[in-house]
């Protein structure tokens, strides 16, 4: 392909995106709307990795445009898991290679005997767990793809419930089921279904923010607000032994 023909046609592209395309973030007053959308324009904030400088939107076009696959604008989640600002950062040798970027960094991810990143979740029913308020009580993150085949049936939902259920009268943990799936679709599901956990409905953001990297994966909170344990998929039985050893 005629490499000046490719440049305008990537240009055009991106400012089509860019004036088109709308992201996911926080509204001043509208912590918890998941589904508010804000446009990607001027006022959005981008900072270049290698300098620690704001860029404007146009500027960071102009950069992917001038030298085509050299970088990526990475969303930035805050508390809520919704995009509060943009990095712009250099592609990395891999992403270079295969094309793909990598949107989940495990330098990113919780690790244990650290404080919890701050946090604050809202159920079906309004109610608010915001990390900090919630020290003193042991919590578990059970990060789920979606409450819905092939994802999610009865047999997960006591699987999870058999990893518990021995803490229950001891720990008692609160546990919260960070999901993909919309709040409309849960409480449809509640209706003949009982679930393991509290559902934390149209939360993908976490399951970014947190680089979880597979479904269903864990994260135990002690009561202090730090990580007891990451637990991938696979791994189910150490929820089991972590909440049973656990003060």
């Amino acid at each position: 392909m005629n490499t000046s023909f490719f440049r305008i046609f990537t240009g055009a592209f991106l400012i089509w995106f860019l004036s088109q395309g709308t992201l996911q973030a926080q509204q001043p007053g509208e912590p918890f709307t998941f589904s508010t959308r804000r446009i990607l324009d001027e006022s959005t904030q981008i900072i270049d990795q290698e300098t620690g400088k704001r860029v404007t939107v146009r500027d960071a076009m102009r950069l992917i445009d001038t030298v085509p696959r050299s970088h990526h604008l990475e969303p930035v989640f805050d508390e809520y898991a919704q995009v509060s600002s943009y990095k712009l950062r250099p592609l990395t040798v891999e992403e270079k290679q295969t094309g793909a970027v990598n949107s989940r960094d495990l330098s990113k991810r919780p690790k244990v005997g650290d404080v919890m990143p701050l946090f604050v979740m809202k159920d079906v029913n309004g109610n608010v767990y915001r990390s900090t308020a919630l020290r003193g009580q042991v919590v578990v993150l059970a990060f789920l793809l979606e409450l819905k085949k092939p994802f999610w049936n009865a047999n997960g939902a006591k699987a999870l419930d058999d990893l518990i259920s021995p803490s229950r009268a001891t720990v008692n943990p609160i546990v919260l089921g960070v999901v993909g799936t919309s709040r409309t679709a849960i409480n449809e599901i509640l209706k003949t279904e009982t679930l393991p956990f509290i559902p934390i409905p149209d939360a993908v953001g976490f399951h970014q923010k947190f680089s979880i990297m597979g479904f269903p994966s864990y994260i135990v909170i002690d009561r202090a607000g730090k990580v007891a344990a990451v637990i991938e998929p696979g791994e189910g039985e150490q929820l089991k032994e972590i909440l049973l050893k656990i003060n």
